[in-house]
């Protein structure tokens, strides 16, 4: 099985992200990850020929379809809202979820600790 990688799981869905935010027509986007193997590969225009790789090169590929499009490595401490977000089948694309509110003050100080 293909997912069995946590890497390939981020990737994968870093790609359905890329092409569901092009379907809605953002233009500028910035997403985060705390898999810093996939935020690595994909600032490097990963060149590889790995599953992972192909998923990064297609990636890259869908980037070129937004103004601004940037991937960021976070630590997994600061990043609750995503991980409650997946979770609970959910996203995030303007209003705040009542669900993550509260986190989303927790995912600020520990950026800065």
């Amino acid at each position: 099985m293909l997912f069995l990688s946590p890497c390939n799981a981020e990737a994968t869905c870093l790609l359905w992200t890329l092409k569901l935010t092009s379907d809605l027509y953002f233009t500028n986007i910035e997403l985060e990850s705390n898999c810093l193997e996939l935020v690595n590969a994909w600032n490097r225009s990963s060149q590889g020929l790995s599953y992972f790789d192909d998923l990064v090169k297609e990636s890259l590929r869908r980037k070129s379809s937004f103004v601004l499009c940037c991937l960021k490595h976070v630590k997994r401490e600061c990043n609750k809202v995503a991980y409650c977000l997946y979770y609970n089948e959910m996203y995030w694309i303007e209003d705040v979820p009542i669900e993550v509110s509260s986190l989303i003050h927790h995912d600020v100080i520990s950026l800065h600790e």
